[in-house]
């Protein structure tokens, strides 16, 4: 699968030492196993073997998790996906690569996909939205929008393109962010804060997955692809680490 440069999530926090990395790449999975089999995964609606909202997707040889309406219309207007994070303050950034798949003629609406990261209490922090768009030479497009604590959504012009991986991001600084959006021909930057937030107190939360559909039109089978969900934590500086040495090496002499 191709690997991008960009990150989904950069969610800097604090001056770091060394970073530890761990990938979720879905290649555990076949073909349309569940998301939800992998550990900290969920779905908001029943995700049966015959009910298929969340799964594994191979994509050029390898494979990729995918969230939509390909296998079943949601029954709600609004499903999410989740990735249960217990890394809360301690993790840093979450990058991973993002397609959208079109409909097809037997369910052609439009729905509307997006990404979100919450607070530890599960307060909504900011979310980046996926809307339908124009088609152009049968290429179906979206447009980028995001939303901070869980306010209207801004539209950014930028545009994705179907059967297209792209990178999209947002990097935290206190409750000041950058939101990025990013592909192999250009990319463009937003600034905003989310007020009385500090990802240092506060801490950081789940990735939501959202698959909304327009309410007056029917549900279509597009889906979004995702891979290469990278949680990247923070590793103690040198000196608090060899701090934290001494301390336990000090209680295991009091002990004897």
């Amino acid at each position: 699968m191709k690997k991008l440069t960009c990150s989904l999530f950069l969610l800097a926090l604090a001056p770091l030492g060394s970073l530890s990395a761990a990938v979720v790449t879905f290649d555990g999975l076949a073909y349309e196993d569940l998301v939800t089999d992998l550990p900290n995964w969920s779905t908001s609606e029943t995700n049966s073997t015959s009910h298929l909202i969340a799964w594994g997707e191979p994509v050029a040889n390898n494979m990729a998790g995918a969230f939509g309406g390909a296998y079943a219309e949601g029954n709600n207007n609004s499903v999410s996906l989740r990735m249960d994070s217990t890394l809360y303050s301690s993790y840093t950034s979450v990058t991973m690569d993002i397609m959208l798949k079109e409909s097809t003629s037997l369910a052609p609406g439009r729905d509307t996909f997006g990404v979100g990261i919450e607070s530890v209490a599960g307060a909504s922090l900011g979310g980046i939205v996926f809307s339908p768009a124009i088609t152009v030479n049968g290429i179906a497009r979206w447009e980028v929008g995001y939303s901070v604590a869980g306010g209207n959504i801004t539209y950014t012009g930028f545009v994705l393109n179907e059967d297209a991986w792209y990178d999209i991001g947002i990097d935290f600084s206190g409750s000041s962010f950058n939101l990025t959006f990013a592909n192999s021909l250009g990319s463009i930057n937003v600034p905003g804060t989310v007020a009385g937030f500090d990802g240092a107190a506060n801490g950081l939360g789940d990735v939501v997955f959202n698959w909304d559909k327009a309410p007056a039109t029917a549900f279509g089978d597009n889906y979004m692809i995702f891979d290469n969900v990278n949680v990247t934590t923070a590793v103690p500086e040198p000196s608090a680490a060899l701090l934290t040495g001494i301390g336990a090496l000090a209680l295991l002499r009091r002990r004897r």
